[in-house]
């Protein structure tokens, strides 16, 4: 069976910070040595903060350690076109075959598999069967199981069996050293201004920091330029601009508001659009918060945008 593992994820390139850290030490600790503690291991968060590459990571590490071993990293979408092949050319013995032999198991945005349910029921039998063997499963979802709708509760107890560890959004300072690591990555050094910068505005995930990254190494390739602070302003100006556009938007809801007097009255009027253009990208201004009739509610706004 192929293993699809790509060499390029490992742990010695995965960018540790507060975030991730459980996380990383979680998924190394299960590449090295397996326990019932860590068997199976579920890895849960938010897209873009880190999940694929450490799946990727710990098949390299197995493999490093035991190039014998047969580790198989699949998407939970391939899994299931696989098992509609097997069943559509009655082949479905050798998919429990292939499936159920491996070393390590590592399945990705298990989350995909909500609502089919002969799919769960397939993956139920292939958990049961690796756990009985102790072999490893290592599951990635986008939130914990328990929150997904369309997973059945037997599959949810399942990879609730063993290790359970979240990936937060990462912080600035891990924002800063996934900009930095990347770019030495692709051959070029990041000014700790323009790093600075980026991290400040991109806040949600590293996969929009290194599309950004590739984006001003793209653009600064093509020109023959360095990148200063100015041409990231420039090439990423979308970026830059978000803030003023939002202030701007913010800024007319809130003076439609003036007339009606009381905090309360104005927050009350401007929610339902303050919601939709804001959406907590830039400031986490809160729905509940802002239609809350406490004066205090001032204090959630930033200045500037009640200038």
């Amino acid at each position: 069976m192929k293993s699809n593992i790509d060499s390029r994820y490992t742990f010695k390139n995965f960018v540790i910070g507060a975030s991730n850290e459980l996380a990383c030490e979680s998924a190394f600790a299960c590449a090295k040595n397996p326990s019932n503690a860590h068997i199976p291991l579920l890895i849960y968060g938010s897209t873009g903060l880190g999940k694929t590459h450490l799946l990727h990571a710990i098949g390299n590490e197995i493999l490093e350690n035991d190039p014998e071993a047969i580790v198989c990293y699949v998407h939970s979408e391939q899994f299931v076109n696989d098992l509609i092949n097997a069943l559509k050319t009655a082949k479905i013995a050798e998919f429990k075959s292939q499936y159920q032999s491996v070393t390590a198991l590592l399945i990705d945005d298990v989350q995909f598999f909500a609502g089919k349910e002969r799919t769960q029921e397939e993956f139920c039998h292939t958990f049961n069967s690796l756990l009985e063997c102790k072999q490893r499963v290592i599951i990635t979802c986008d939130k914990f199981p328990k929150e997904v709708d369309g997973l059945e509760s037997r599959l949810k107890s399942r990879l609730g069996w063993g290790l359970s560890v979240c990936i937060d959004p990462p912080d600035f300072k891990t924002r800063v050293a996934i900009l930095q690591k990347k770019s030495v990555q692709q051959g070029f050094n990041l000014s700790d201004d323009v790093a600075n910068i980026i991290a400040e505005k991109i806040k949600s995930n590293a996969r929009e920091l290194e599309g950004a990254l590739n984006t001003l190494w793209t653009n600064a390739s093509f020109m023959h330029v360095e990148i200063s602070l100015d041409f990231t302003k420039k090439t990423l100006k979308e970026l830059f601009n978000e803030d003023e556009i939002i202030c701007n938007e913010v800024n007319i809801v809130f003076s439609h508001g003036k007339e009606s007097g009381p905090w309360g009255s104005k927050i009350t009027k401007m929610a339902d659009y303050a919601k939709t253009i804001c959406e907590c990208k830039i400031h986490s201004l809160d729905y509940q918060d802002l239609n809350s009739p406490d004066e205090r509610v001032e204090r959630l706004v930033p200045k500037r945008l009640l200038l």
